[in-house]
């Protein structure tokens, strides 16, 4: 019964998606945080 339960878990993990860790953790690395950053300011030259 509790393998089961952890399978799930372990899966989600093993896929390693930081996008959905984010979503999770609610926590943005400094890395990921930059990248945002630039990525804000490019669609906003592009659309000036």
């Amino acid at each position: 019964m509790n393998r089961r339960e952890i399978a799930p878990h372990r899966e989600w993990r093993r896929s390693g998606k930081p996008a959905k860790a984010y979503q999770i953790t609610g926590y943005e690395s400094p890395q990921r945080r930059r990248y945002l950053r630039e990525l804000a300011e490019q669609e906003a030259s592009q659309s000036a």
